[in-house]
């Protein structure tokens, strides 16, 4: 089995492919993407109802756009509260704008609305999660 002479090369496209591979979730172009079936009912909740909200109130009508948002949203989410626990002086500014990022991707352009579904996105998260 040969080396990988340039490990940093496409790392993240191995990775993201691996874990797709693994848990058999992507669209086809190998992009990992929410798998809500086996999932705890409070995070099936919380999928449900962010999903609704880019649908219903922001016009969000692609499902796979709306699950690819929700998914990105999440493991943002997931990164920042990883990384304030591990650096509690983390600037977690840069997860806002990535979550921000997620959004734009999906359409919604305007920052006051993406403030606000970032907003409700983790206040939702919160009542779920009990914190």
């Amino acid at each position: 089995m040969g080396a990988i002479t340039n490990w940093k090369k496409n790392r993240q496209a191995r990775i993201d492919a691996a874990k797709a591979r693994a848990a058999g979730i992507t669209d086809g172009s190998g992009k990992v993407m929410m798998d809500a079936s086996k999932v705890d009912p409070r995070a099936k909740e919380f999928l449900e109802y962010t999903s609704n909200m880019l649908e219903e109130e922001y016009g969000v009508v692609s499902k796979e756009v709306r699950d690819q948002c929700c998914y990105d949203l999440f493991e943002t989410m997931k990164r920042s509260f990883n990384a304030k626990a591990l650096d509690p002086g983390a600037d977690q500014d840069k997860f806002l704008m990535q979550m921000a990022k997620a959004l734009k991707t999906a359409g919604i352009l305007d920052e006051t609305t993406q403030e606000d579904i970032i907003i409700r996105f983790l206040t939702k998260f919160k009542r779920i999660g009990g914190f």
